[in-house]
């Protein structure tokens, strides 16, 4: 299975490799995961130059013998299944990126990035095509953030997790059980991400976190309990108790 696994996605960067814009191409850990495991994808990162991308009209007949062909309206990306294999392609202008990097000193410039998901994928993505080394000089640039960088997404990701975390009293408050689940899975997204900036360490997708957020090195005491506890699909305990340990888990953060 595994080799069918490599003959799609050979077959995919064949057809993409073609376009005389694209650079780089890169697998995420999604595709070494087993074919039947729920999150398995081949997902690849097509980086770019000069908005040379065929539109998606164009990139629908490229992928014809394909089924479920789907491109974003809103973004650069692509959806369909080939041999029976889910396959997700996000399309990543290099220009942008360029920018990105050349402005990490920048606080406006970092503002405006949600989070660091982005240079996780440029770190850990497996290089399957390359044109040029840019992305080898991307990475060797992404090993030196500068204080700033990592400052400012703290100061972000923890904002918002105070956020939800107020959010998430005045829905127990109010017995709302759909804005409580809500403001919960903001908190504990808003916590994981701000753990991540704490550590210098870019954030994984957000299926991955349960797997990497214990083995950061730094956490505050008691850490891993705590987040269990909000992770627990168990009735009886009240969601009272539950805001309870999201405040402890959040002073822990904030006193780091």
């Amino acid at each position: 299975m595994k080799y069918k696994v490599k003959e799609v996605t050979d077959e995919l960067v064949a057809r993409i490799s073609k376009w005389e814009s694209v650079e780089v191409i890169t697998c995420t850990d999604a595709s070494s995961m087993d074919v039947y495991d729920p999150y398995f994808s081949i997902t690849l990162d097509v980086y770019y130059k000069n908005k040379g991308i065929p539109s998606g009209t164009e990139r629908g007949e490229i992928f014809s013998d394909t089924f479920f062909f789907e491109a974003s309206t809103v973004s650069m990306k692509d959806r369909f299944m080939m041999e029976d294999f889910p396959i997700r392609i996000e399309y990543k202008e290099m220009e942008r990126i360029e920018h990105l990097i050349d402005e990490l000193d920048n606080p406006d410039s970092i503002y405006r990035e949600k989070g660091t998901y982005l240079f996780h994928r440029m770190e850990e993505g497996i290089l399957i095509y390359e044109k040029t080394k840019w992305l080898v000089d991307i990475r060797k640039k992404m090993e030196k953030m500068p204080d700033m960088f990592w400052a400012i997404f703290r100061e972000a990701s923890q904002s918002r997790m105070e956020h939800y975390l107020s959010d998430l009293g005045a829905s127990v408050y109010q017995k709302d059980s759909l804005y409580y689940k809500i403001s919960l899975a903001g908190f504990l997204n808003s916590a994981c991400c701000t753990l991540f900036a704490v550590n210098n360490k870019f954030e994984p997708s957000a299926k991955r976190f349960h797997e990497l957020i214990g083995k950061l090195p730094v956490l505050p005491a008691g850490f891993m309990a705590n987040f269990d506890v909000l992770l627990r699909m168990d009735d009886n305990l009240s969601i009272e108790r539950n805001r309870e340990v999201a405040e402890l888990l959040a002073k822990g953060i904030i006193g780091l």
